[in-house]
């Protein structure tokens, strides 16, 4: 997964984001990535584990606040 152009909301510009996973419908299973420190444009290369058939959902999330503004898989 990779995230670019994400708004810098840090007073050093930068931003500290990382993304929540969740299977739909319950949203009983949640994990989150690690969070990238001070970047605008992170990846994340982690591998995540979920048995049975659900809907997945990627959320964006930062640890301050600002919103990305393209995501992309």
């Amino acid at each position: 997964m990779r995230a670019e152009g994400l708004a810098a909301k840090d007073l050093s510009g930068t931003s500290d984001p990382y993304v929540k996973i969740s299977l739909l419908p319950d949203k009983k299973h949640t994990l989150s990535t690690n969070i990238k420190r001070k970047i605008l444009n992170p990846r994340w290369n982690e591998v995540f584990a979920f048995e049975g058939k659900s809907e997945l959902r990627l959320s964006y999330c930062r640890t301050t606040p600002s919103f990305g503004r393209k995501f992309g898989l």
